[in-house]
């Protein structure tokens, strides 16, 4: 699920909070740029997420940003609800 997925989810029910949550990622996402290593690692058995890190939206803690560190700075993967079966979704990539 992208930011933009998410805001749609949670418009539907609050958009002054889908609006509050699109400025929380947006801030998330520029802390991640400026503190690309900020995250824990996310543990997986599987070799292709060994470089995932997972760092939570301020305000939203349970959402949660799957990202990877790389040359050009970060690249966001997925923002997914933690109640969700993360390791599920990131190792199918659905």
């Amino acid at each position: 699920m992208t930011s933009s997925k998410a805001h749609s989810y949670l418009a539907a029910d609050n958009p002054g909070v889908a609006a509050r949550f699109l400025g929380a990622a947006k801030a998330t996402f520029e802390q991640l740029a400026e503190m690309p290593t900020i995250g824990r690692r996310w543990t997986s058995p599987r070799k292709r997420l060994g470089t995932v890190r997972v760092w939570r939206i301020h305000g939203f803690e349970r959402w949660l940003v799957f990202y990877r560190v790389s040359g050009k700075g970060v690249e966001i993967m997925r923002v997914l609800h933690g109640a969700r079966d993360l390791n599920a979704i990131l190792e199918t990539g659905t």
